[in-house]
């Protein structure tokens, strides 16, 4: 786990801590001054990186705020997680999942989406059909309202699917939801996975999975 300033590594022009799990000599061979030159020389390699049996797997906890403010976050992220490992706190054995672009890119109705999100669900195996929380509405509006209200909750796995950027998550014409908005949140899960642009670009302050993981009861951002 990288706790704190430890220093970022580009592949090309994305942000990512690959260069810390993946142990082989070719990837050192391809790095220079902080950047992976991953098209042009770790790509064509036999073995490239994304594999999925990597030496080690990395986690970061970069806090979303600097100085003392940044600091108190991270003591009290390592405080909840000890608070967990030691039964103190509990989540809902259930899983929410969103995807705003079926509904509202795609074009597709309701029915699909909501048919779409629990065969996924099931498939990952890691729910029954009982314990999960589709949110799929005709309005983007209605999608962003009750998946707001999910954070409240502390439901066991959020999987989010949208557009987004680095303190931004898009609902389409319900609007963006900004990283401050959901500090006011204070988000209750425990694991938030985020097929979304940007949102764990964590060079950024106020960057939008610090502020799920920091602000609220969050353990894991994906």
């Amino acid at each position: 786990i990288l706790i704190g300033d430890i220093p970022p590594v580009y592949y090309d022009n994305t942000l990512s801590d690959f260069y810390y799990m993946d142990l082989g000599p070719k990837v050192d061979e391809c790095y220079n001054d902080g950047k992976v030159n991953y098209v042009d020389c770790l790509k064509p390699y036999p073995q490239p990186i994304f594999y999925p049996y990597l030496e080690i797997y990395s986690g970061r906890l970069k806090p979303s705020k600097n100085n003392s403010e940044g600091i108190e976050q991270l003591r009290d992220y390592l405080n909840r997680n000890h608070d967990y490992r030691d039964g103190k706190t509990s989540f809902i054995e259930a899983g929410v999942f969103v995807d705003p672009p079926i509904l509202f890119e795609r074009k597709r109705p309701v029915s699909e989406c909501k048919n779409h999100l629990t065969n996924m669900a099931l498939n990952s195996s890691l729910y029954s059909r009982d314990q999960l929380k589709i949110i799929c509405n005709n309005t983007a509006q209605s999608v962003k309202k009750e998946y707001i209200y999910s954070l409240s909750q502390p439901y066991e796995f959020t999987f989010l699917n949208t557009h987004g950027g680095k303190n931004t998550q898009i609902f389409y014409s319900g609007g963006a939801l900004l990283s401050e908005s959901v500090e006011e949140e204070s988000p209750q899960g425990m694991i938030y996975e985020f097929a979304t642009c940007n949102n764990g670009h964590f060079l950024t302050e106020e960057y939008m999975a610090g502020a799920y993981l920091y602000s609220g009861n969050a353990l894991i951002l994906v």
